[in-house]
């Protein structure tokens, strides 16, 4: 993970992590750095993924979250404690919509929110592209346990995905905080217009310690 080229969601956990959770991961994150400068690889995939994938497929009726959930587990015990989680916070938040007609858009929508003052690049993809009884709705996963998604969160959430897809409909766009079975959207936590303040003030925060913390391996 580099923090100057990120995933919306790993930046939203960073920024809203405890401070000594903060200090750990971003740890954690310089050992990799410096692993992978010496050749010796990185740790693989995406953990959270294939679940995400399997949510795809359930959505569409293609394939039953929890049966994909026990064999995601059979092939990698490293997902016991978490897949589950995952799946009842899912199907909690899916199932209420209850009967509905759900179709997969063809191509679904990605893009980034620049900044260049801050040598800052945030990456909005694996978007789950859907149509629900013909309205168009794009969800974007929030899938860590900790921290929760707060109010806060969730409206520099929105506003960084309306501007990385500018060319979509904001009303359309939702944030999943999947383990909490919860969503939000513009409709239900509307922006206040300090969102781009905050993101920025607190990618300056992360930066500056990450900085500091990388001095202590050189």
């Amino acid at each position: 993970m580099s923090i100057n080229l990120i995933h919306l969601n790993k930046l939203l956990k960073l920024i809203y992590m405890q401070d000594k959770d903060l200090i750990s991961e971003l740890r954690t994150d310089i050992r990799n750095e410096i692993k992978k400068d010496a050749g010796e690889g990185s740790s693989g995939g995406h953990f959270y993924m294939p679940f995400w994938s399997d949510v795809k497929l359930h959505v569409l009726g293609v394939a039953d979250l929890s049966d994909s959930t026990r064999a995601r587990i059979a092939a990698d015990r490293n997902k016991r404690k978490l897949y589950p989680l995952l799946e009842a916070g899912f199907l909690k938040l899916w199932d209420r919509g209850g009967n509905q007609n759900v179709a997969l858009i063809d191509k679904s929508p990605k893009g980034k929110y620049e900044a260049e003052s801050h040598d800052l690049i945030i990456k909005v993809d694996n978007i789950m592209g859907i149509t629900i009884n013909n309205q168009e709705r794009l969800g974007y996963p929030y899938w860590f346990p900790d921290p929760t998604l707060s109010k806060e969160a969730a409206r520099v959430g929105l506003w960084a995905t309306s501007n990385a897809l500018a060319d979509q409909k904001s009303e359309n766009i939702r944030i999943f905080d999947i383990m909490r079975s919860s969503f939000y959207s513009l409709e239900n936590t509307p922006l206040e217009g300090n969102e781009e303040t905050i993101l920025l003030k607190n990618f300056e925060r992360i930066s500056e310690l990450r900085k500091k913390l990388k001095l202590e391996y050189e």
